[in-house]
């Protein structure tokens, strides 16, 4: 959609903003993440931006970054593990962020 840095995000697919990035709607507030997280891959998105004075419309369709920080894992074995105490701590892979989902 050709987001910018600065941009300053007013509404995602009609879904309009407050200042907190909230979205209160059917009487359960929303956040931006649950708002983009609801949006399936392919599907086209709207936003409404505030960019150096001027109220901008762009369009898009949602993606995976290509320049995506975070990697694939797909084979368990290979992924690196720390325990302390009982708690697991591993980088974070799209496999785990999809089974959050």
């Amino acid at each position: 959609a050709k987001l910018r840095s600065r941009d300053v995000i007013l509404a995602i697919n009609k879904f309009i903003l407050d200042r907190h990035g909230n979205i209160h709607s059917s009487g359960r507030r929303k956040t931006l993440f649950d708002v983009l997280h609801s949006i399936p891959i392919g599907q086209r998105v709207t936003f409404k931006v505030y960019r150096k004075g001027k109220i901008l419309n762009l369009k898009g369709t949602a993606c995976i970054p290509k320049a995506s920080r975070v990697r694939f894992q797909p084979i368990l074995k290979k992924r690196k593990l720390i325990c302390i105490g009982g708690l697991v701590v591993q980088e974070v892979c799209l496999e785990i962020i999809e089974a959050l989902n």
